[in-house]
């Protein structure tokens, strides 16, 4: 299976499927186990990182009154 094929087969690696900081943690460490398959320099990956990154920032933000 491709990293392509693997990260649409996971419904928690798509951002907007993330409605609470549990799924989000749930994807990184989804995220963790696809960087020691295909690398921590992937550019889809690293993408995929930026992204969940910005919305568990966000939703830290949210619980803290921010």
């Amino acid at each position: 299976m491709t990293l392509q094929e693997k990260i649409n087969s996971n419904p928690y690696l798509k951002v907007s499927n993330c409605t609470d900081i549990a799924d989000i943690e749930y994807a990184i460490d989804q995220l963790h186990i696809l960087d020691a398959e295909y690398g921590t320099n992937n550019k889809t990956l690293l993408k995929l990182w930026a992204q969940f990154l910005n919305k568990k920032n966000k939703f830290e933000a949210t619980q803290i009154g921010c």
